[in-house]
């Protein structure tokens, strides 16, 4: 579902972001990518989904090469770290419009947008301005949007930060439950015992290099 190939980012001045990563992840398979922060795992993740160009190598979803592929856009959904909401919108009105950014129409739109809301624990809030969420209403916003469109494919990055016991427990019930019914969910996290949560297998990454992967007791 998700092969990555001798990834390397070099950004101008010869400054190695990512260098030499390889990488698979299979159907139905939740897998956690992990590293301190400067291991760029955002950097990663932003290849993985298109968002930058790699300066070698492929990222490879269904198949099809990312970059500079928008059709992917209607199987891949993206939680990403930082928040880029329109704060006056309500939240069912972000994730609607989300959801018809992925090529829905405007009724399956608002039908796949309260499924989702409903799904992430949003359903009482869902018709409230953004501008005035928590930082873990916001972290389950973003899940929400993310997979409103039902990918097969899911990229979230740091998706607990903020979030309280409950919400994250809440989260990563979600998440585990979007593996068991076949999606393929990359996780990248700071946190050992967030990635532990959701999945026995890894890869570890340090200054931008893969330096282990597989199961996590193997690896400690």
């Amino acid at each position: 579902m998700i092969e990555v190939s001798k990834l390397t980012k070099v950004y101008p001045g010869g400054v190695e972001a990512v260098r030499g990563i390889d990488f698979e992840v299979q159907p139905g398979e939740a897998f956690g990518l992990l590293g301190p922060n400067g291991a760029c795992n955002s950097t990663l993740l932003q290849l993985a989904t298109g968002q930058l160009r790699p300066s070698q190598g492929a990222v490879r979803v269904l198949g099809q090469s990312v970059w500079d592929n928008p059709a992917l856009n209607r199987v891949v959904g993206l939680c990403p770290e930082q928040d880029a909401f329109y704060e006056w919108m309500t939240g069912l009105d972000f994730v609607r419009t989300c959801a018809e950014l992925s090529g829905m129409g405007r009724k399956a739109a608002t039908a796949a947008a309260v499924d989702a809301m409903t799904r992430v624990g949003m359903a009482e809030n869902m018709n409230r301005a953004v501008r005035g969420y928590s930082k873990g209403m916001r972290q389950r916003t973003k899940l929400a949007q993310s997979l409103v469109h039902k990918p097969r494919v899911l990229f979230l990055d740091e998706p607990l930060t903020g979030t309280d016991p409950v919400a994250r427990r809440d989260m990563i019930e979600v998440i585990r439950d979007l593996a068991a019914n076949g999606c393929s969910v990359l996780v990248s996290s700071h946190v050992l015992h967030e990635v532990q949560a959701l999945t026995s297998r890894i890869v570890l990454l340090h200054r931008g290099r893969l330096v282990a992967e597989g199961n996590v007791a193997d690896i400690r």
